[in-house]
């Protein structure tokens, strides 16, 4: 069963692929995803991660990523 751990991998991998995309409508998806992610991971109270996740709207990196055109 997954855990905090694995569902914040997950968002991370969505994050770099949004990083990497060149498609603006494919790194909002991802960035999306991501943003499941991060919120499923939170449920684990128990896990060490849990009172500091990250959030990908205060990322300026990854919003300038969402923003760029197709």
């Amino acid at each position: 069963m997954p855990n905090g751990t694995y569902y914040r991998r997950q968002a991370e991998v969505c994050l770099a692929l949004a990083r990497a995309c060149e498609r603006s409508g494919i790194a909002k998806r991802l960035l999306a995803l991501a943003a499941d992610f991060q919120a499923k991971a939170a449920n684990f109270k128990d896990d060490a991660f849990a009172a500091k996740p990250a959030l990908v709207s205060n990322n300026p990196r990854l919003q300038s990523a969402a923003r760029r055109t197709d």
